[in-house]
């Protein structure tokens, strides 16, 4: 799994749409598309925005991508 898989399991558990997460996290819908298609992959200031959206540690990201 890599941290885009892990932001769409936590995302979707949360019961976060992909425009939500963005519009809380600053960034756009695009960006989170793309990231949890596996097509781009986050600086460690977005990964720090997205986890604060998502009300969790950038460590549970990072855990759950097993890196």
């Amino acid at each position: 799994m890599d941290i885009g898989e892990a932001v769409r399991e936590i995302r979707k558990e949360k019961g976060i749409s992909q425009e939500k997460l963005a519009l809380d996290s600053n960034i756009s819908r695009r960006y989170v598309y793309l990231l949890e298609s596996g097509q781009c992959s986050p600086t460690i200031k977005i990964l720090e925005k997205i986890a604060v959206s998502l009300k969790v540690k950038v460590y549970d990201i990072v855990y759950r991508a097993g890196i």
